[in-house]
């Protein structure tokens, strides 16, 4: 124990129930056949025992067993990434493990986030992605509440903190018997906690159900269910896979829930299982959150801040709240924010402005800009609420023939996340022979590109304003001369 840290509850019925857990936590352990390393280190909550799993040269991601829980069967669960990750797994003080047996991190005081970004800090990991289930969700959610800029993404399955099925068959079917089960252990019991829970016919669970409901304090306390506006600072990409079978965080309350408090890209899916997921159903779990990953990896580059797309200027982030407090979804967000640039901006050709708009703050203070800039804008809007945008282009003739030369057309790429596709808008701005509108499905741009012509619409996705554009916008003086005789590629 640290010292200067108070004491809480000792989790253990007695020193004997503690090695006996412990014995458990070795067994298992060796049985997974995975190379691994292992750590104690103090933290402000006390000392935190962590396991570093698999090929250390792979890139890491964290997860954390749920409440009541080990580390050595939540690594049986996600086993099948170790093929691609290196696997960060404290164990939780309070809970079954080797950390300090003690429970002196409180839920109701919002303190496993705080616990989680120590711990983080030890293995001097700056930004990562999670893998959690169960309880653990609500952990993590504490952690993204107070350091949203460190995670990169998260698998969040049969997640707690969100929302909770009904409690009345929670309490009969699960509370009651684990406290009857601790002072009177019964085979009759055991069957009935794994048939609600999950695990039957898994000797290995079997077993640990009955050392747990034995020999261990059980934290009975719920998890916090986390607000909106506690999760407003959290943008990263969430896939949240659910079950309607599980009896403590069903998939319909969950799925239904989460669209209303995360702002940034979620991505849901259904799985048949109870709260314990089947080996079969990890297996396919484990592939998803692979893809999961390795997508959002390649999703990073267009949620980034640059110059031109400089979302956390002031009266970008102002607006961004303003369009949030309009908005019922994501997609409701997007679409708001695409209109409000195609009809709330002018196109400064448009109106023959005096002004050049260089990047997006510009365009929203002058209330104008060209195509680039207001796909900037755009762009900007939705990467500052956690939405992967980007860039695409067109080569189009200045005048309605060719006669005056050609001009680069900027647009929009946005990605849903519920569809799980890519999308194009075109936020130009609409007049008398111009009629772009917002569609998931079919593209409704502001021009086809014209092949008599020699037009061309590159169906491009770029992460930032292309550099020659830049340079022309800072260089111009008078936006009606801008010229871009050249193809971009």
């Amino acid at each position: 124990m640290s010292k200067g840290i108070k004491k809480g509850k000792f989790v253990y019925k007695n020193q004997d129930s503690l090695n006996k857990m412990h014995a458990f936590y070795v067994k298992t352990l060796a049985t997974l056949g995975v190379p691994y390393s292992e750590d104690y280190f103090e933290t402000s909550f006390g000392q935190t025992h962590c396991l570093l799993v698999g090929d250390k040269d792979k890139p890491r991601i964290c997860t954390i067993h749920g409440g009541n829980g080990i580390t050595t069967l939540n690594l049986k669960l996600f086993l099948p990434l170790l093929k691609d990750f290196c696997i960060l797994a404290p164990d939780v003080i309070g809970m079954p493990g080797k950390s300090a047996p003690y429970r002196n991190i409180s839920s109701r005081k919002d303190q496993y986030g705080l616990w989680i970004n120590e711990v983080l800090n030890h293995y001097d990991e700056e930004k990562i992605s999670f893998v959690v289930s169960s309880y653990s969700s609500a952990m993590f959610l504490s952690f993204a509440k107070y350091y949203p800029q460190r995670v990169s993404s998260a698998l969040l399955l049969v997640p707690s903190g969100i929302a909770h099925g009904p409690i009345l068959p929670m309490l009969g079917k699960m509370v009651v018997p684990f406290i009857k089960y601790y002072s009177s252990p019964s085979e009759k019991t055991l069957d009935a906690v794994i048939e609600t829970m999950g695990g039957k016919g898994d000797e290995t669970w079997r077993e640990f159900f009955d050392l747990m409901m034995s020999s261990y304090k059980m934290e009975m306390k719920p998890p916090k269910e986390y607000s909106k506006k506690e999760m407003v600072a959290f943008k990263a990409p969430l896939l949240i896979m659910a079950s309607p079978r599980d009896i403590f965080f069903p998939a319909n309350k969950v799925f239904s829930k989460a669209k209303k408090i995360f702002s940034g890209p979620v991505t849901t899916v259904e799985i048949d299982s109870k709260h314990l997921p089947s080996d079969e159903v990890m297996v396919e779990v484990c592939e998803r959150a692979k893809e999961f990953f390795e997508m959002n990896e390649n999703l990073s580059e267009y949620l980034k801040e640059t110059p031109s797309i400089n979302f956390s200027h002031p009266l970008i982030e102002a607006k961004i709240k303003e369009l949030r407090k309009q908005s019922d979804s994501q997609i409701g967000y997007i679409k708001r924010a695409y209109e409000f640039v195609r009809d709330k901006i002018t196109h400064s050709w448009d109106v023959k402005a005096k002004v050049v708009s260089k990047n997006a703050a510009e365009v929203l203070k002058n209330g104008t800009g060209i195509c680039w800039t207001k796909s900037c804008l755009l762009a900007a809007l939705l990467r500052g609420n956690g939405i992967p945008a980007g860039i695409s282009y067109q080569k189009l003739t200045r005048a309605d023939d060719d006669s005056d030369g050609y001009i680069i057309h900027a647009l929009n790429t946005v990605y849903i996340p519920e569809l799980q596709k890519w999308i194009r808008l075109d936020a130009r701005g609409n007049k008398a022979t111009v009629h772009a509108e917002f569609s998931l499905e079919e593209e409704k741009l502001a021009f086809p590109a014209r092949e008599q012509y020699s037009e061309i619409d590159y169906h491009d996705n770029n992460s930032d304003l292309d550099e020659r554009l830049i340079k022309i916008l800072n260089e111009v003086d008078v936006v009606m001369n801008i010229r871009t005789d050249f193809e971009l590629k």
